[in-house]
């Protein structure tokens, strides 16, 4: 867990790729990880998400990863997940959707 950011996000993309090799979902076991760690630090999951949304934001940026893949995550990195009701939260077996509804469920 301390980790630099750049070594935990390349241990997730590898861990991940076994299994799931586009990037979207590379940056939703990154997003997921990334929650969890700060969780762990017995940190509050309204100060996490708000967090996330910078240093997430932050380092996809630093990586050039492509936009349209990032903007994908917009609900979780640009708007208020938590504010959305339940009728406005997908899940399903694609990745961001269970994402999304496990950080809302928080």
């Amino acid at each position: 867990m301390d980790k630099p950011i750049n070594e935990r996000y390349e241990i997730i993309k590898q861990v991940s790729s076994i299994t799931h090799g586009r990037i979207r979902s590379v940056i939703a076991c990154y997003y997921y990880l990334e929650f969890a760690r700060q969780l762990f630090e017995h940190k509050d999951k309204f100060e996490i998400y708000t967090n996330l949304q910078t240093e997430i934001t932050t380092h996809l940026t630093s990586l050039s990863i492509d936009p349209t893949e990032v903007a994908l995550f917009d609900r979780l990195i640009k708007q208020n997940i938590h504010e959305l009701t339940e009728d406005n939260i997908f899940s399903s077996s694609y990745v961001l959707h269970t994402l999304e509804a496990s950080i809302w469920a928080c």
